[in-house]
């Protein structure tokens, strides 16, 4: 075994995998300068203010990032619409509970008839 610690099967198997042409393609561009030419001319680069070469700045004062005001509108408005919501939930559930409970409707009409039972007399 080599220092690799593959085996003199799998070595063969790579050495036989990559032509010789490849590997010295890749080689010879390693070893090759490069030259690199600038993403745009030099007229389009921002340039630095001649007062400000040292790479101060001022300090901006700390607020928060632009947009958070919108956001904490729209928040407050669906908190609004969830507890209107959670309002008529709660109506309607107690209005369900005092109906259960409610021993007797009171259904007579300004003369005393009662009209659930049509067996009582309307007078």
């Amino acid at each position: 075994m080599s220092r690799a610690s593959l085996s003199r099967e799998a070595m063969r198997a790579m050495v036989d995998a990559v032509p010789d042409a490849e590997v010295r393609g890749i080689l010879r561009d390693g070893r090759a300068t490069q030259n690199l030419r600038p993403l745009a001319e030099a007229s389009a680069r921002p340039r630095v203010a001649q007062e400000n070469r040292s790479g101060w700045r001022e300090a901006q004062p700390l607020s928060p990032p632009p947009g958070v005001g919108l956001a904490d509108k729209l928040v407050d408005a669906q908190d609004r619409r969830d507890r209107a919501a959670l309002f008529e939930a709660e109506a309607r559930r107690r209005a369900a509970i005092k109906a259960a409970t409610d021993p007797a409707p009171n259904n007579k009409d300004a003369s005393g008839a009662n009209y659930d039972c049509p067996n009582q007399s309307n007078g």
